[in-house]
């Protein structure tokens, strides 16, 4: 048996396939479609948010950067490039491109289950990395605006502003980060199994 005959037995074999594919297709892809749904939203009012955020670093460093030191304009681009940075990342883990389930489905389930890993990574780690930068960045700032104020005020903001980002994170970690940690490991284990029975 030659090559070409031998490849046109192999392609002509039946994949098995579970009996109730089409209602676990439906059923996972109707919550793949929900959570980039979620994932949309977010990243669109973050977008709006960070947006915000990047024209007041701009309109403050025209204002008042006259008299301060190099960390002021420092820390409002530092903050500014962190901003950008994040967003990157947030979007790298929201699928643009529409995917049909019916075609190529083994591909179809292994680039949901790369987005949903990356996803994971981007709530667990990356949220606490901007966080620590986030935090520098705004440490920066305060060492330039707090010179000539009093010993309580050059204390006191710094800790002030420490307290809520970490606490902040904490919070989320605890409430919103657990409930969508959850979710996403259901789906990501829900798409492992449909592979196994696919490969079966």
């Amino acid at each position: 048996m030659d090559f070409d005959e031998l490849q046109k037995n192999w392609q002509a074999q039946p994949i098995n396939m579970p009996e109730n594919w089409q209602s676990i297709n439906a059923g996972l892809t109707n919550q793949w479609q929900k959570h980039q749904r979620s994932v949309l939203r977010s990243n669109i009012y973050t977008t709006l948010g960070f947006t915000g955020a990047i024209v007041n670093f701009g309109w403050v460093y025209r204002t008042f950067h006259q008299g301060h030191t190099w960390f002021f304009g420092g820390s409002l681009l530092f903050m500014s490039v962190l901003l950008l940075v994040y967003l990157w990342v947030l979007w790298q883990g929201y699928a643009l491109k529409k995917n049909d389930p019916t075609v190529s489905s083994k591909e179809y389930i292994f680039k949901s289950i790369k987005k949903l890993q990356w996803r994971r990574k981007t709530i667990t780690h990356f949220g606490w990395f901007y966080a620590v930068l986030l935090w520098a960045a705004l440490m920066l700032y305060m060492q330039d605006v707090t010179t000539g104020g009093s010993l309580a005020f050059r204390i006191g903001a710094p800790m002030a502003t420490t307290i809520y980002i970490y606490g902040l994170m904490i919070v989320i970690r605890k409430t919103k980060q657990k409930k969508q940690l959850k979710n996403i490991d259901l789906l990501i284990a829900d798409l492992e199994k449909l592979m196994v029975k696919m490969e079966d």
